[in-house]
């Protein structure tokens, strides 16, 4: 149990902040950083695109219902161009090439690799 007023430097802390949604593009600002936020932990257009759908992830879910699922998809391919290197795909989720059986070469080129528009 902790003892005494809570310390600013422990990280553990719990601290709010004031996140503006009545302003134009606020919905959006938030969706990028959902997106981006769920690319860095390592999930896949796909499964960003099914979260955003599902009620169940209700922050996305909201987002979507206010952006429409084409906004969507076009901050998840945005976010995809961001991520991805001359010649592959890569991000988080794939090793660098070196560490892979294929080199990262086998099916991760740029011309094969699955857009999010192909859902």
């Amino acid at each position: 149990m902790p003892h005494g007023d809570p310390s600013n430097s422990d990280p553990l802390s719990l601290n709010g902040v004031v996140v503006e949604t009545a302003g134009p593009g606020s919905t959006r600002q938030m969706a990028a950083c959902f997106i981006e936020e769920l690319f860095r932990l390592g999930h896949r257009g796909e499964r960003i695109l099914a979260m955003f759908n599902s009620p169940q992830y209700r922050g996305p879910y909201l987002a979507r219902e206010a952006l429409g699922e084409g906004e969507i998809k076009q901050l998840i391919e945005e976010q995809m161009c961001r991520r991805a290197h001359p010649g592959r795909r890569s991000g988080p989720g794939l090793p660098p090439p070196e560490h892979r059986p294929d080199g990262g070469a086998a099916g991760e080129n740029a011309e094969t690799s699955p857009s999010i528009n192909a859902l």
